[in-house]
């Protein structure tokens, strides 16, 4: 039996690997997900509660910048996530990830 840490760790790997190392150098890693990587301790990484996402930061300059972000998704295997209310939300086979923007004012 794969444990929650486990599982929300191959979430990270199975996402970083796809990106590759230029994507992957422009993109942060944050949410639920990332949990497993700062708790050390075993008995507080039992509480750690499962996530069905990996969500990430993005730097982006507008709409433009968008669109070309996710033409280099989709040639890594990434897709639009079709029906779905979440508008940064794309798919990694049935994994969803979120491709948040860094908002600067």
């Amino acid at each position: 039996m794969t444990t929650v840490r486990g599982q929300l760790l191959l979430m990270l790997q199975t996402v970083a690997e796809a990106l590759g190392d230029e994507l992957r150098d422009r993109l942060v890693f944050v949410g639920g997900c990332t949990t497993a990587l700062f708790i050390t301790d075993e008995v507080t990484l039992e509480d750690v509660r499962a996530t069905d996402d990996v969500d990430l930061i993005v730097d982006l300059a507008g709409y433009g910048e968008w669109a070309h972000l996710q033409e280099d998704l989709r040639e890594r295997g990434f897709t639009e996530s079709q029906g779905d209310t979440v508008i940064c939300r794309m798919r990694l086979g049935e994994l969803k990830v979120d491709f948040m923007q860094d908002v600067r004012v």
